[in-house]
């Protein structure tokens, strides 16, 4: 039985399911990546029809990270008390050899430097004690929350305090995996992080889209993007305890991309597996005090995704073409309405 739009590949998972009366269905998987393992278990109520109603959901964000510090963790501490405040760090990871659909990537070595930030102090305890090139193994979760950044205006320069959100890996366990020595050179810890690729950077995450699918096609580069609501299941130190969801760009590419704008859409359930994406982008603001538009560079992390899997409100991959026919054909009436006033 076929209850979601693509499966993982390349995943060892064993499934049970339960009857639960004539309409629900409990549906436990077992995934287990390298050493890496998790359940996921939800409630289904089954139908006949393109698209399946999750009743209760399982919550799912879970980072797991193989890669060696890119910096000397930065440690905050209280002036008086001394206590830890905050310890943060970018760590470079290598992206896993896996197919995205992006172009040119088999052979490529890529490389992510997402950030790394706690506000617990024993875990900002156990970040003190790394040094750069420290090779480390992180469980987390990945965690958006909104912040006021600092830009410089390019015509008078002036400083603009602008509102943006911060995306990072929230760990809640963190281990140094240094291979036979205390200390490793930049070469050794990047040949060491090449050479266990696999793990270096994966993400596992589900939640429902919180927009509309945007659709990019450009010879052959395929890329859609989207933003997904991923609850919480731990509360994070670092934000507030009212903020109980994180909000994740995925952003896929060939095949995965096409039948993202085609079989899903805003309010869709979706589970995807991946890795972190960190890329910088141009954005513009106007100055406050010359009252100029300029750019200035921010940053985001982005989930790429190995496989989307389609959980609930969606159109069957198996139906995409008639879907894609329709869509194309509403369009087409749409823009003649509009010629026609």
């Amino acid at each position: 039985m076929t209850m979601c739009g693509r499966y993982i590949p390349r995943m060892s998972k064993s499934s049970r399911l339960c009857i639960i009366g004539r309409r629900y269905v409990l549906f436990t998987s077992f995934f287990t990546i390298k050493n890496f393992s998790f359940i996921l278990s939800y409630v289904v109520c089954w139908n006949l029809s393109e698209k399946r109603k999750v009743v209760n959901m399982a919550r799912q964000n879970e980072v797991r990270l193989y890669g060696c510090l890119a910096e000397a963790p930065k440690i905050t501490t209280d002036d008086k008390t001394g206590a830890y405040i905050r310890g943060v760090f970018h760590i470079a990871l290598v992206k896993p050899p896996r197919e995205t659909g992006e172009e040119e990537e088999k052979e490529q070595i890529k490389y992510d430097w997402p950030l790394v930030l706690s506000n617990d102090p024993d875990m900002i305890a156990r970040m003190s004690k790394l040094k750069i090139y420290d090779i480390v193994e992180i469980k987390g979760t990945y965690t958006t929350r909104k912040i006021t950044k600092n830009s410089f205006c390019k015509n008078c320069g002036a400083q603009n305090r602008i509102e943006g959100k911060i995306s990072y890996v929230d760990p809640v366990f963190l281990a140094k995996r240094n291979p036979g020595k205390e200390s490793l050179t930049q070469k050794e810890a990047i040949q060491e992080i090449k050479e266990n690729r696999d793990i270096s950077n994966n993400i596992f995450i589900m939640g429902n889209l919180c927009s509309e699918v945007n659709y990019f096609h450009n010879g052959r580069i395929q890329t859609s993007a989207y933003q997904i609501a991923a609850d919480r299941k731990r509360f994070i130190k670092s934000d507030s305890p009212e903020n109980k969801t994180d909000f994740p760009v995925i952003r896929s590419f060939g095949k995965q991309a096409k039948l993202d704008s085609i079989c899903i859409h805003k309010k869709s359930l979706i589970f995807v597996e991946g890795y972190l994406h960190s890329r910088e982008f141009e954005r513009t603001s106007t100055c406050e005090a010359c009252g100029k538009d300029y750019q200035w560079k921010d940053n985001i992390i982005e989930v790429v995704p190995f496989a989307v899997e389609y959980l609930a409100d969606y159109i069957d991959p198996n139906n995409a073409s008639e879907a894609e026919s329709q869509m194309d054909a509403q369009k087409g009436e749409d823009l003649l309405n509009r010629i026609l006033g």
